[in-house]
């Protein structure tokens, strides 16, 4: 949901909870449909809440021109198109649904220790509410990719040099659960999980045993004297 105020605002310092939402930094609001006020900037301001800095051989990277606390709204994202299939530059936002940002914020790279989380749901970038001290600026804006992508179009070798580094990143499919509940993660992705835990324990039920259940041996039948099985 976007970041939304009361038509008439009380003056509230930034981070703190208008209507059960969070403000952002600013209150130069633009009216929604249903009458609330949105104070979040968006991808067409993005001038003003990053810089890019090119580089060769991918280390082009974005960098925030803001201070936010954590879970404010960065931007929301209002230039994103649908997309066929899964490249690099794209941002899954359901089970088989990509899109392509048509922004800077295609700029955003990878960490495992992010500061900004893309919520596709609500097609908003925020910072990320874990992230105790939120974003500073001159922070080189990250967020975790396996967040939104299930299966990535190419994996790579993470440099983000974090101490909790986890080197080849190629998606949440390959993430042990563990792992994966350390990071805000979008609802496709927890709901895709759910799918694949489910198609597991299907699949060891199916092969029989009690091993489908964590035992070691098979499922069997035996007769006893008196007669019937167990």
């Amino acid at each position: 949901m976007a970041v939304t105020a009361s038509i008439n605002p009380p003056a509230a310092a930034p981070g703190t909870k208008i209507n059960g939402t969070t403000t952002d930094a600013t209150i130069n609001g633009k009216p929604l449909a249903n009458g609330a006020l949105s104070t979040a900037p968006t991808d067409k301001d993005l001038a003003s809440l990053l810089t890019v800095h090119h580089g060769p051989n991918y280390t082009t990277k974005a960098v925030s021109n803001v201070s936010l606390p954590p879970n404010a709204v960065f931007a929301r994202i209002t230039l994103a198109t649908a997309a066929p299939a899964p490249v690099y530059t794209t941002v899954q936002c359901g089970a088989d649904a990509h899109v392509e940002l048509n922004s800077d914020l295609r700029y955003i790279n990878h960490s495992c220790e992010p500061n900004l989380i893309f919520d596709m749901d609500a097609m908003e970038v925020r910072v990320n509410p874990l992230l105790e001290d939120g974003l500073k600026e001159g922070d080189e804006l990250t967020f975790f990719y396996p967040s939104t992508e299930w299966v990535m179009d190419r994996g790579f070798e993470c440099q983000c040099a974090a101490p909790a580094c986890l080197g080849y990143i190629e998606g949440a499919k390959a993430l042990d659960e563990r792992t994966l509940s350390r990071y805000w993660v979008s609802r496709h992705i927890r709901e895709m999980r759910e799918r694949q835990k489910i198609e597991k324990i299907s699949k060891r039920v199916s092969s029989g045993g009690l091993d489908a259940l964590g035992g070691k041996m098979p499922l069997g039948f035996r007769s006893v004297a008196g007669g019937g099985l167990v």
